[in-house]
């Protein structure tokens, strides 16, 4: 297991040395091989245009009851370009922000290459940074627990081949943000994190200015939803019934279901 060699991804910011720690960390180390790709940073609908990006918004704004933004069309670009590379990989690999953090380089790598070899061939995800952006929800156990939902954030993350092209079919046209379209994917969450996200102290590339509208839907919206209204008088065309209950309803549900789990089993293995 020691002489198999990680892909990891940094989604690298232009202009920036954000990503200068992770290479401190990991570029002279020859059990990585760490691929920096630029990030796709754009700042207004015109780049999305100009740089030939196809998007399919309608259904987003439906259920989120806003606009994706160009940046944030621009970050799941980003994504999909990187998870292209894991997808064409031997055994796939992780990706990472470039203001992902890690905490053990050593745990890093055994454990991305350890769930990389037993998930072979499987479509399988493993979050590598902080559950629910909770230290409070870590605790000092190695593994991880299988979620019902998807994780927090796209930060930092392994996938194998065929979960990362997996994702990019989801999302290709774009039709939501980097984390995480709805497909058949087993996601998986540490019960330690390795990765810790120094995004969580300052504002987002995709939102440097905090000035995007990323309110969403209002109480009375989402009331609106629940009662199943809007999709009688409003779903865009291609809007199924399995795709609005898995959107309002499931996802939620896995949401709180998920953390709930987490606090029992950090009352069990405390």
């Amino acid at each position: 297991m020691q002489g198999e060699q990680l892909l990891v991804v940094i989604i690298d910011t232009p202009d920036s040395n954000r990503s200068q720690p992770l290479i401190r960390s990991l570029g002279s180390d020859s059990r990585f091989n760490v691929v920096r790709l630029p990030a796709c940073m754009l700042n207004a609908y015109s780049d999305v245009d100009a740089k030939n990006i196809e998007v399919n918004l309608e259904t987003f704004q439906f259920f989120q009851g806003r606009e994706m933004s160009p940046q944030e069309i621009g970050c799941a670009t980003s994504h999909n370009r990187a998870r292209h590379l894991l997808a064409n990989s031997l055994i796939g690999g992780v990706v990472l922000e470039d203001d992902a953090r890690i905490a053990d380089v050593d745990s890093f790598y055994t454990t991305a290459i350890k769930f990389l070899k037993n998930q072979s061939g499987a479509l399988s995800i493993l979050s590598m940074n902080e559950f629910r952006a909770s230290s409070s929800l870590a605790f000092n156990k190695e593994g991880s627990q299988r979620l019902l939902g998807t994780p927090f954030l796209a930060v930092s993350y392994a996938a194998t081949p065929i979960a990362a092209e997996t994702l990019c079919t989801a999302n290709e046209p774009i039709r939501t943000v980097s984390d995480w379209p709805r497909t058949r994917i087993k996601y998986f969450s540490l019960y330690k994190p390795l990765i810790l996200h120094e995004g969580n102290n300052g504002l987002s590339t995709i939102d440097i200015a905090g000035e995007l509208n990323r309110r969403g839907l209002t109480i009375t919206k989402k009331l609106a939803q629940f009662s199943f209204i809007p999709f009688f008088v409003s779903k865009p065309i291609n809007t199924s019934l399995n795709t609005y209950i898995f959107e309002v309803y499931w996802s939620r549900v896995t949401w709180h279901i998920d953390s709930l789990i987490r606090r029992f089993l950090k009352g069990v293995y405390r």
